[in-house]
C-alpha cells in the first residue's frame, strides 16, 4: 500500500468517528520550549508520541500533559501560531505550565459540550501577545463549560491587550477552590465579556488577582457577569480601581505598595473581609443607607484605610457572625462618613481606634479589650444591649466641649452600665476616657457595693461632674436591701474613707450624680460607707445544735448603736421578729453578741440583723442560714396554715422510713374531695403540699394521711 493510500485511509477512519459520535483525542507532544501550534505534527494519539498525528476536526479533544510533553519532555511550553479553530475540549493537567501566543487574532471555539474547558490543580495555562492586536478569544458556546481548579493568566507583553474566556449559562465557568485567575500585565478590557450575565463563577478558595484590565463584572451594575461566592477573593496588586459602586465581591484585598485607590459611587457595595495589606484605600462611597462590610477589617503596619466621603456616606458592619477590626495600620472616617454597628453578634476592635465621623449602634456590642476608641462625634443607639465593652485597661474616649456634657455607652460583657460627664470647664474642651469593669473586691464585702468599678480620666486639668449607672443585677444583696444609705461614691473602690457627694435617682437602672471633682485618672466605686456607719459588723454566723439555733456576731466598732433586732424568715416567706440585744452604744472595741432560737421543727432557716441606732435609723445585715435536723415532734402531720383559709392552705408531714403514702380531704359526710399526695414519701425529709379549694363551698374539711406507720386525721375550715 502506497504513503499516499495510508494517508486517505486514516482520513477515512478519522471521518468514520466523527460520524460515529467518537472525538478523537490528541496529546501535546511538540516538547517544551517554545514550538509552534502545528495542527499536525505536534498533537498525537498517544501521550509522548509514537501513535498517529492528528488531522484537525472539531471535536478533538486536545491535552496538554505536563508529565510527558513529548518524548518525555517537562518543563515550561510556550505554543506559538495558535490559529482561529473549532475544537471539542482543551484539557490542561499534570502540572504542565503552557502560554499561548497567535500572530493574528485568534478565537478558539470548544464546543464539545461537557467539560470544555479543564485546567487542574497545579497547571498554568496563559494566554500572552507580543503583539497588541494578536489577542486569543476562547469561546464556550452553550453547552460546553469550563472548570480551572489551577491558574489561568490573560497578559500580553506589550500594552491594550484584550483577550477573553467566555462562556454561556450560569456559572459556565467555574474557578474552583484554590485556582486562581491573574488579570496581568498590560492587559486590558473585561476578562471575561460584558454580555453573558452570571456565567463566571468564582467558587470559594478561589482568586481573582488584578494587575490590570477593567473591571471584572463586565455588564453595568447591577449586572454582572463574574459572580464571587462567599469564601472568594478580589486581590488587588496593580493600580486598577475597582468597580464598587452597586457591585458585590466576596473578600477584597488590597496588596500594592506605595499605590493610592480611591472608589467613588452611591450604588450599594458589599464585601465580606477587607484586608489592606500594602497601600491606601480611600473607600468614599457615599449615599444612606448606605454600604455593606460583612466580615472583618484587617489594616496591616504601613498601610491606611480612609473612610472619606465627599457627601454623606454610611458603611455598615452587618455580618452573621462576630466581626472585629484590626491590624497596626491606619484607619480613619472623616465627618461625613457614619460608620453602623448592626450586628447582633457584636464587633470586636483589636487595635486602637479613632474615628471623626458618627458611629451608630443599631444591634450589638463593640468589645474593646485592652483597646482605645476615640470618637469626636456623640455616639447614637446605645441601649441595654448595644454599647462598648471595655475592661479595665481598654476605654472610650470622646472630645466634650466647653460646658459640654456626652454619654459613655460602656459596659461589661454582660452589664450596661453608662457614665455620663459634663466639662465644667466653660472655656475650653477636654478629652474624657471612661471604662467599667466588673469588681467585687474591696475593704468591704462585694455584697455591700455595686460590683462595678469605674474609670474616667482626662487629658486637660478641668473639673468635671460624672453620673454612673447601674441596673439592679449588678448589684450586691446587702446593697440591695439598703440601696438608699449604702449608694456612696468614692473615688476609688469602696472604704473606709469620705465619700464624694452624690445624689442618687433613678429605678432600675439607678444613677448617682457626683459634685464637681477635680481628679484624673481615678477609679469610682459605689457602695457601703463603712466610716459613717454607727456599727461595724465583722462577722455574723447562725449554727444548729440539739434542735435549737445559735446566732452570733460580732462589731469592731459601734457608735450611737441601740441594739440588734434577730429575724427570722418563715414558711411564709415573711420576717419575723425573734427578740432583741441591747448594742454597747458607742465602742472603738470588739464586741460580741448571741442569740439563741428554739425552733420547734426541723428544716432550713435563715436569719438576719436589723441594726437600729439611737435615733431609730436602722440597716439590715447579710443573710445567713443553717440547716436543723428534724425533731421527734417533726415525724407528725402538721396542722394546715394559714387556718381558716380561703382558698389555698399549706400541709406539711414527715415520716420516719421512706414508704408509700397518701394524704386525701374528705367533707363532713366522709366523701373524698381531693388528693393531695400519693406515691412514695422519702424518710426523714419534710413534705410540704400545696391544697387548693377554690372550686369548693365553704365548711369544716378533714385530712388524712395515711402510711404503713400510721394514720392521722386533722380538721381545717374553709371560709369564703
Amino acid at each position: 500500500m502506497t504513503r499516499l493510500s495510508t494517508y486517505v485511509l486514516f482520513c477515512l477512519l478519522a471521518l468514520s468517528s466523527v460520524a460515529w459520535g467518537a472525538a478523537p483525542t490528541y496529546y501535546w507532544v511538540g516538547g517544551n520550549g517554545t514550538v509552534a501550534w502545528d495542527d499536525g505534527s505536534t498533537w498525537n494519539t498517544t501521550k509522548g508520541g509514537g501513535g498517529t498525528s492528528r488531522v484537525a476536526l472539531t471535536n478533538d479533544v486536545l491535552i496538554i500533559d505536563g508529565t510527558d510533553l513529548g518524548s518525555g519532555a517537562t518543563g515550561a511550553l510556550t505554543i506559538t501560531g495558535v490559529t482561529t479553530q473549532t475544537i471539542g475540549s482543551l484539557q490542561v493537567i499534570g502540572n504542565a505550565s503552557t502560554t499561548l501566543q497567535s500572530g493574528a487574532a485568534a478565537v478558539l471555539t470548544l464546543s464539545g459540550g461537557g467539560t470544555a474547558l479543564q485546567i487542574d490543580a497545579g497547571s498554568t495555562l496563559i494566554f500572552d501577545a507580543t503583539i497588541a492586536a494578536n489577542i486569543i478569544t476562547m469561546n464556550l458556546p452553550s453547552g460546553s463549560t469550563g472548570t480551572i481548579s489551577g491558574n489561568l493568566t490573560l497578559q500580553g507583553s506589550v500594552a491594550s491587550t484584550a483577550h477573553k474566556l467566555t462562556g454561556v449559562g450560569t456559572s459556565a465557568i467555574t474557578f474552583q477552590n484554590g485556582s486562581i485567575f491573574t488579570a496581568g500585565t498590560n492587559f486590558s478590557s473585561n476578562p471575561f465579556g460584558t454580555t453573558n450575565l452570571n456565567s463566571v463563577s468564582f467558587a470559594s478558595g478561589s482568586t481573582y488577582i488584578s494587575i490590570a484590565g477593567s473591571n471584572p463584572f463586565g455588564a453595568g451594575q447591577p449586572s454582572t457577569v463574574v459572580v464571587f461566592q462567599t469564601g472568594s477573593l478580589f486581590k488587588i496588586v496593580g493600580s486598577s480601581t475597582p468597580a464598587f459602586s452597586g457591585r458585590t465581591y466576596a473578600n477584597l484585598e488590597l496588596n500594592s505598595p506605595a499605590t493610592v485607590i480611591t472608589t467613588t459611587g452611591g450604588s450599594k457595595v458589599t464585601l465580606d473581609n477587607l484586608t489592606i495589606t500594602a497601600g491606601t484605600l480611600n473607600f468614599n462611597m457615599t449615599g444612606i443607607p448606605g454600604h455593606s462590610i460583612k466580615g472583618n477589617i484587617t489594616v496591616a503596619p504601613g498601610a491606611t484605610l480612609n473612610f472619606a466621603p465627599a457627601s454623606a456616606g454610611t458603611v455598615n458592619l452587618n455580618g452573621s457572625s462576630i466581626q472585629s477590626i484590626g491590624g497596626a495600620g491606619t484607619i480613619s472616617n472623616t465627618a461625613l462618613s457614619t460608620i453602623v454597628l448592626n450586628n447582633s453578634n457584636g464587633l470586636t476592635v483589636n487595635t486602637n481606634l479613632s474615628l471623626t465621623g458618627a458611629l451608630t449602634l443599631t444591634s450589638g456590642k463593640i468589645t474593646l479589650g485592652s483597646n482605645t476608641l476615640t470618637t469626636a462625634s456623640a455616639i447614637t443607639g446605645a441601649s441595654l444591649s448595644n454599647y462598648v465593652v471595655t475592661n479595665s485597661t481598654g476605654a472610650l474616649i470622646q472630645t466634650l466641649i466647653a460646658s459640654g456634657t456626652k454619654s459613655f455607652p460602656i459596659g461589661t460583657a454582660t452589664t450596661y452600665a453608662p457614665v455620663s460627664i459634663t466639662n465644667n470647664d466653660g472655656a475650653s474642651s477636654d478629652n474624657y476616657s471612661a471604662s467599667v469593669a466588673p469588681d467585687a473586691s474591696g475593704s468591704n464585702s462585694g455584697s455591700d457595693r455595686v460590683q462595678l468599678a469605674w474609670t474616667v480620666g482626662r487629658t486637660g486639668a478641668t473639673a468635671y461632674t460624672p453620673a454612673f449607672q447601674w441596673p439592679g443585677t449588678a448589684e450586691g444583696a446587702n446593697f440591695t436591701a439598703n440601696r438608699a444609705t449604702y449608694s456612696n461614691l468614692f473615688s476609688g473602690i469602696p472604704s473606709s474613707s469620705a465619700s464624694v457627694a452624690a445624689t442618687l435617682s433613678g429605678a432600675d437602672p439607678y444613677t448617682l450624680t457626683a459634685t464637681a471633682t477635680a481628679n484624673t485618672n481615678t477609679v469610682f466605686g459605689i457602695g457601703q460607707n463603712a466610716a459613717a456607719l454607727p456599727v461595724e459588723l465583722t462577722s455574723l454566723a447562725a449554727t444548729s445544735r440539739n434542735g435549737s439555733v445559735n446566732i452570733s456576731w460580732s462589731t469592731a466598732t459601734e457608735k450611737n448603736n441601740s441594739g440588734f433586732s434577730i429575724e427570722r424568715k418563715g414558711v411564709d416567706a415573711k420576717w419575723n421578729t425573734l427578740g432583741f440585744v441591747k448594742g454597747h452604744g458607742t465602742s472603738n472595741t470588739q464586741n460580741s453578741y448571741s442569740y439563741t432560737d428554739a425552733v420547734t421543727s426541723g428544716g432550713t432557716y435563715s436569719y438576719r440583723l436589723k441594726q437600729v441606732d439611737n435615733d431609730g435609723k436602722y440597716e439590715y445585715s447579710k443573710e445567713v442560714e443553717t440547716a436543723v435536723a428534724l425533731l421527734a415532734s417533726d415525724y407528725t402531720m402538721a396542722q394546715n396554715y394559714p387556718n381558716p383559709f380561703n382558698p389555698t392552705t399549706n400541709i406539711r408531714f414527715a415520716l420516719k422510713n421512706t414508704q408509700y403514702a397518701s394524704l386525701k380531704v374528705y367533707n363532713l359526710i366522709g366523701q373524698e374531695v381531693a388528693t393531695l399526695f400519693e406515691g412514695t414519701a422519702v424518710g426523714g425529709q419534710i413534705t410540704n403540699v400545696t391544697f387548693d379549694a377554690s372550686h369548693l363551698t365553704s365548711g369544716t374539711y378533714i385530712y388524712q394521711l395515711k402510711s404503713a406507720e400510721r394514720t392521722e386525721v386533722k380538721r381545717m375550715t374553709l371560709v369564703k
